[in-house]
Parts: C-alpha cells; sequence; structure tokens
C-alpha cells in the first residue's frame, strides 16, 4: 500500500475493540502525535493528531479533516503513532 501525506477522504478505518484491547487508558491531557491514519481512499496518511486513550496495542487519535472544521476520531495500531515532542517554553 503507497504511504502518503494527505489530501485524504475524510473517511477513516479504525479499529475493532476486540483489535485494540483493554484495558483502556484515557489520557487525562491529549498528547500530540503524528498517526498514520487509513482512510476511504485506501491509502494511509500522515496526520497531525493527539492521542486521547491507548491500550498494549493500541492508540485512540483524535484529528481535524482537511475542511479544518470537522473532528476525527480513530483506533489506529501502536506503531503507527509517534508522539511529538513539541517544546513551546
Amino acid at each position: 500500500m503507497p504511504l502518503e501525506q494527505g489530501p485524504y477522504d475524510e473517511v477513516a478505518y479504525t479499529l475493532t475493540p476486540d483489535q485494540y484491547g483493554q484495558p483502556v487508558k484515557k489520557a487525562d491531557l491529549p498528547v500530540p502525535a503524528l498517526a498514520w491514519v487509513r482512510h476511504g481512499d485506501g491509502r494511509h496518511h500522515l496526520v497531525d493528531a493527539v492521542a486521547t486513550a491507548w491500550t498494549p496495542r493500541a492508540v485512540q487519535v483524535q484529528y481535524t479533516a482537511d475542511d479544518d472544521v470537522s473532528a476525527l476520531s480513530v483506533w489506529v495500531w501502536a506503531n503507527a503513532v509517534i508522539r511529538r515532542w513539541d517544546n513551546h517554553e
């Protein structure tokens, strides 16, 4: 499958509860991240996101669609997420 950055179709694939597993740990504060998300066009796109929950296998990420309005949330495999270490000091 080709790996490309947006633009992309707003429909994204998410893991099922059986896939992402338990226990789910909710983030106290969203964690800045980059995530590879598979969209309706069949390609994986690198999106600027925040991690909002995780399990030992997967991470729930939220990001803004290309329209800069729609907030999307999906579960992806943990190795598809890269934590961003933003320093805003």
